[in-house]
């Protein structure tokens, strides 16, 4: 069973354990308390909960208060074996791009993109080799642009892409044909 614990009120073997398995986050094994927190903190920004598996059932009152298992989310672990081929992009065909700084206040803040529950944090300005997922979930992310003609004081709304990328390179639509096909399991309806 799991609960979501704050990162103030999780001990430090909990929040490493959610690092390595829920984030999959690389760990080299020599990081500190604080370094696992900072890590965990970058990879989902404005989150203040991790996930906390209990074995038993007296360990429910240490969440706090009244909780009974119907309370909690139904979430579980599973093996690598399990997920399917490229889950987290690690086997999808590459994509080189480059997502550069913008003229706003928030401009030089790097992109997150999720897919499916994993988030790539992406640098602005810099060349990056992603999985192709990671490109799919940016051409897709949109934004409408409303304009008004001040002449017929009509108000115009167009779309264009949230995030400017210059595409380097990418597979061939054929390479991507066959990727979805092998990977058409593996992501949400």
């Amino acid at each position: 069973m799991f609960a979501q614990k704050k990162y103030e009120d999780a001990q430090p073997g909990q929040i490493r354990e959610y690092a390595t398995t829920f984030l999959q986050l690389d760990l080299k094994g020599t990081e500190s308390d604080a370094e696992i927190l900072a890590a965990v903190k970058r990879a989902q920004p404005g989150q203040e909960h991790i996930f906390v598996k209990f074995d038993e059932p007296e360990d429910l009152q240490q969440v706090g208060g009244n909780v009974t298992a119907a309370d909690l989310p139904d979430v579980r672990f599973v093996d690598d074996a399990a997920r399917g081929k490229g889950t987290f992009g690690r086997n999808d065909p590459r994509c080189q791009i480059m997502i550069p700084p913008a003229d706003t206040p928030d401009g030089n803040v790097d992109v997150a993109v999720g897919v499916n529950g994993v988030v790539w944090q992406l640098k602005r300005g810099v060349d990056l080799d992603v999985p192709l997922r990671v490109w799919l979930a940016l051409m897709a992310a949109q934004q409408e642009l409303v304009t008004h003609n001040q002449e017929t004081h009509d108000t115009i709304i167009s779309t264009a892409l949230r995030f400017p990328i210059i595409t380097n390179s990418r597979p061939s639509d054929a390479e991507i044909e066959a990727w979805k096909k092998e990977t058409e399991t593996q992501f949400c309806p």
